[in-house]
C-alpha cells in the first residue's frame, strides 16, 4: 500500500471510528495513541496498523557490543569475515605490554639483584633476553 493510500485509509478509520468530521486534523502521536487506547480497540470498525516493516529477526547480527541490522548478504559476509577473525587470531601472543614488563623484571634482576653490567651489544642483549623469558625471543 502506498504512503498516500495509508493516509486516506487511516484517516478514513479516524473519521468513522472517532466520528471526526471530515475535516478534522489529527497529529501522527495522536494517531498513535489511538492503537493504545483499549476502549478504542475494542469498537466493531476498529482494524489493526498496517506495520511499516514486518518484524523480520533474521537480518538482526551482534558484532562485538553492536547490534546491526544487516541485509542477508551483508550479513554474511559479515559471519564470514568473523569467522576468519577468529581463526587467524594467535590467542596465545604475548601482548606488547606484557613483554616490556617481563623485560624491565629481567633488566631490574640482572643489575640490581644480581649486579650485573648493562649489556650495550644488541646481539648478546637479544640473547639475553631470549635465554631468560622464552615470550620474549624475537622481541627486539
Amino acid at each position: 500500500m502506498s504512503n498516500n493510500n495509508t493516509q486516506t485509509f487511516e484517516r478514513i478509520k479516524l473519521i468513522n471510528i472517532l466520528g471526526l468530521d471530515e475535516k478534522a486534523k489529527i497529529c501522527n502521536r495522536c494517531k498513535k495513541n489511538t492503537d493504545k487506547d483499549s476502549e478504542y480497540l475494542q469498537t466493531e470498525g476498529y482494524q489493526a496498523p498496517i506495520p511499516i516493516k514486518p518484524n523480520n529477526q533474521d537480518n538482526i547480527t551482534k558484532i562485538g557490543t553492536h547490534t546491526y541490522a544487516l541485509r542477508n548478504e551483508l550479513k554474511q559476509l559479515e559471519l564470514d569475515y568473523q569467522e576468519i577473525i577468529s581463526q587467524i587470531s594467535i590467542s596465545h601472543e604475548v601482548s606488547l605490554s606484557e613483554k616490556i614488563k617481563k623485560m624491565s623484571g629481567i633488566l631490574y634482576k640482572n643489575q640490581h639483584q644480581l649486579n650485573q653490567k648493562p649489556i650495550y651489544n644488541p646481539i648478546s642483549f637479544k640473547e639475553m633476553l631470549a635465554a631468560a623469558d622464552k615470550d620474549l625471543i624475537g622481541f627486539c
